[in-house]
Parts: C-alpha cells; sequence; structure tokens
C-alpha cells in the first residue's frame, strides 16, 4: 500500500486536470487488479465508482484526491524513518490508497462476506 500511496503522491491534484490524471491512476490501477471501474464527471472533475459484492446490506467509501496547491517539492514522496511525507500523505491521498488496497484484498479473498454485503468505493 505504500507503494501505491507513493504514486498517488506524485499526482500534482491541485487543479481538475491533474485531479482528474490522478483519478485515472486509481481507475487503472483497479481495473488491473481487476476492479470494474466507472467514471462520471461532475463539474470538470472525473467521479470513480466500484462496486463488488451483492446483498441488501451496503458499505460505501468515500474520498477524494485532490489537493490545495503546495510547492512543488511536496510532491515528491519521500521516507524519513518509519513516516512517509508528500502531498496528501496524512490526509485523503493516505485513505484513498488505503481504501484502493483494501477494495481488491476484499474481492480477492472474502467471497462469503461479499454475499452479505454490497461494497461501494
Amino acid at each position: 500500500m505504500i507503494s501505491l500511496l507513493k504514486k498517488l503522491i506524485i499526482y500534482k491534484s491541485d487543479t481538475p486536470t491533474g485531479a482528474n490524471e490522478a483519478l485515472q491512476f486509481c481507475a487503472n490501477w483497479l481495473e488491473k487488479q481487476g476492479i470494474d471501474v466507472n467514471l462520471h464527471q461532475n463539474n470538470g472533475f472525473d467521479i470513480l465508482t466500484a462496486e463488488i459484492g451483492q446483498g441488501a446490506d451496503c458499505l460505501i467509501w468515500n474520498g477524494h484526491v485532490d489537493v490545495v496547491p503546495a510547492a512543488i517539492e511536496q510532491y515528491t514522496p519521500f521516507v524519513d524513518g518509519d513516516l512517509l511525507y508528500g502531498r496528501g500523505a496524512a490526509e485523503m491521498k493516505a485513505g484513498v490508497a488505503a481504501m484502493m488496497f483494501s477494495f481488491v484484498e476484499l474481492s480477492n479473498q472474502l467471497t462469503s462476506c461479499l454475499d452479505a454485503f454490497n461494497f461501494i468505493w
């Protein structure tokens, strides 16, 4: 997951274009993991949805990859000791990477749970 987060941090996602590029990265990564994704548009921003499982109960995960503007060097992730630094590393890019990774793990390993729950990301 840390490798995935590092790749996501690199995207200068402080504009609609940059955020859409970061979201396309997410879509491509999920598709390579065997997850079907759908892309939608809202006011110039791409939105990604993906769904696994089935059932009456539903768990929805929500996140964003856009960030506020920052110095260009903040889009270069680096590790210092046990800490990862970079734009979004302590906020939603980390959350999105965790959701993506977990979504794939659930899809691959918890098929019995997926019959009871509908997971949407």
